[in-house]
């Protein structure tokens, strides 16, 4: 615990605990109600779309009818996360006046962001965040400082162990709702007086990350789970730095002042429909849920019909005198019959053409909900062959996707601004970033913490994190060709550029007074 703040050190362990239990039970109270949607949500995008009592009835002396499930939620969660990951958003640190100093510690902090992507599988941990926000509506990234991470230095004095430490390391991790709770009176993480990461581990990891919870430790075979609840909260009368307090299964383990010099929350949401006074958004996919169901229930009926008749139906007189047992599959059959009672085949009138638009449409709709459409997914309309037309069906198309985009975008920034203002206080030594830009060109740097500015102002440049189309990409290469640039060094530069696959495309240099 940290002894510069007294206000917190007066609290006892029984207080730090029933203030964290009165937290998570308030909190809990106005999220659970989200929790039945969200894993209805996971079960549609795994393809679990169909409830136990919602199987087509058996016709006596048959099965049960299969259930046919055509998944299109799951794509559309995928869609929206290659969007957003065809290419990384461009985030910038402004510095703070135009003088060289200024300039120079904001392109020290860009490289130190661009460094962090890398090592810490930033894109990695953003996918996985953006999977929970477009499956539930809203993923969480807890951005703070692991100390047993980063390179290896050796122990200092004299005592010769050859003991090794590490220099630790900003930490990233992307969160399930599931596991996080906030303030219910908040609309959005800046309004929060506090933020909870609730989790469940076996209870020998719980006793050796916080032996202060247990009264003895668990035994060989206790493989029970406990709840460990980390309670974040904003500085306040009560707690002038804010609070950092643990709790396992409802006794106090540790806690002091955010440790953090910053104090505020440690977290960073992504979200993908914003809803009015609430905190916890709605995914696109809660809309898409019913039509999905209603489009899985006129594909089963189409797979029903096709199985009932799809081989023609004998209508054989029992005065024709033929058994059942002469009717078979086999190719040039010959039956006999008596009399002029003769056997037919009966075939079914076929399936009514109003299913078949009952199916399209219910397709058109889910298409319009999600702003999916086939431009979205690199189909040509037909009709449309002009390159100019392909580019302004894209342009409108991602149009659609701005709010979203933008929303992601001022994510990264606040992500990146966390991430400096972790290196800026625990960077005790000077560091060495290798940073990979534009043609996987390896740049190493050295790197202080004074290098990063006091105020830290982290944005990210508009519409940077979303690639631009194949199409356009073309267009722009024939108009490079058309303008003569082809063959030039800057036109050769540009169509390289234009080229590089998405994960190649650092950021773009920042332009430099010389």
């Amino acid at each position: 615990m940290d002894n510069t703040d007294e206000a917190t050190l007066q609290w006892d362990r029984d207080a730090i605990a029933g203030r964290a239990g009165r937290c998570l039970h308030e909190a809990a109270q106005a999220r659970d109600p989200h929790l039945e949607r969200w894993r209805r949500n996971l079960e549609f995008y795994e393809g679990r779309q169909w409830p136990e009592d919602a199987a087509p009835a058996a016709r006596p002396g048959q099965n049960t009818p299969p259930r046919i499930t055509a998944n299109l939620v799951m794509p559309i969660v995928e869609h929206y996360k290659a969007r957003l990951l065809s290419a990384r958003p461009v985030v910038r640190v402004a510095p703070a006046t135009a003088d060289e100093e200024d300039q120079r510690a904001a392109r020290a902090c860009d490289a130190l962001i661009e460094a962090l992507w890398r090592k810490l599988g930033l894109h990695g941990v953003i996918e996985t965040a953006l999977g929970w926000a477009f499956k539930t509506g809203t993923g969480i990234i807890k951005a703070g400082w692991d100390p047993h991470a980063g390179d290896p230095e050796p122990e200092d004095g004299a005592s010769g162990s050859g003991m090794e430490r590490r220099a630790g390391e900003v930490s990233v991790e992307a969160l399930s709702p599931f596991d996080f709770l906030v303030d219910p009176q908040a609309s959005d993480l800046r309004g929060a007086r506090y933020a909870i990461h609730a989790r469940a581990m076996p209870a020998a990891e719980a006793f050796m990350r916080y032996p202060a919870a247990f009264d003895q430790a668990p035994g060989d075979g206790d493989d029970a789970a406990v709840m460990a609840v980390e309670l974040w909260e904003r500085p306040s009368p009560q707690f002038p730095c804010g609070l950092r307090a643990i709790t396992v299964d409802g006794r106090a383990a540790e806690w002091g002042p955010n440790p953090f010099m910053d104090r505020d929350l440690p977290f960073v949401i992504f979200s993908d429909l914003r809803v009015e006074h609430g905190f916890w958004g709605q995914a696109v996919i809660d809309h898409v849920i019913p039509l999905q169901r209603a489009y899985n229930g006129a594909l089963t009926r189409i797979h029903e019909h096709h199985r009932l008749t799809m081989n023609g139906k004998w209508l054989v007189p029992r005065e024709a005198g033929v058994g059942l047992d002469k009717i078979t599959s086999a190719p040039g059959e010959i039956l006999h019959y008596s009399g002029g009672f003769t056997p037919s085949v009966l075939y079914p009138p076929p399936l009514a053409e109003s299913i078949w638009r009952q199916i399209e449409e219910h397709r058109r709709c889910i298409r319009d909900i999600s702003g999916v459409h086939e431009v979205s997914e690199g189909e040509i309309s037909a009709g449309v062959t002009a390159w100019r037309a392909l580019a302004a069906l894209q342009e409108a198309d991602s149009s659609r996707f701005s709010p979203v985009r933008r929303r992601f975008e001022q994510s990264i920034a606040a992500l990146g601004r966390l991430m400096l203002l972790r290196a800026q206080q625990f960077y005790t030594a000077p560091r060495v970033l290798r940073v990979v830009g534009r043609g996987m060109a390896v740049e190493t740097i050295a790197f202080n913490a004074a290098d990063i500015p006091a105020q830290i102002d982290v944005v990210a440049e508009a519409g940077s994190g979303l690639g631009a189309s194949n199409v356009s990409r073309a267009q722009t290469l024939m108009e490079l060709e058309r303008a003569g640039m082809s063959g030039t060094p800057a036109g050769d530069l540009a169509a390289r550029l234009l080229n590089q696959p998405p994960e190649h495309r650092g950021p773009a240099p920042r332009a430099s007074n010389g």
